[in-house]
């Protein structure tokens, strides 16, 4: 069975109307809204490092899984 989510116009559906509501995905415990990544000088520990931001986002809110799961 599918399930869709919309209002029934196509202004669009928003999900966590403010930074302080939580969201998770795929059965992750629910997150606020993550810190802005930056890049700091262009050096592959700076570019490493956004990396791994960008991982850990993804996993904290559920779109991928842990490395041990």
């Amino acid at each position: 069975m599918t399930y869709q989510l919309h209002d029934g116009d196509d202004s669009g559906v928003l999900i966590g109307s403010s930074t302080t509501q939580k969201v998770g995905f795929h059965g992750a415990t629910p997150v606020v809204q993550q810190a802005a990544i930056t890049s700091g000088a262009d050096t592959t520990t700076e570019f490493t490092a956004s990396i791994n931001s960008i991982i850990a986002v993804l996993r904290a809110y559920g779109f991928i899984p842990n490395a041990d799961a």
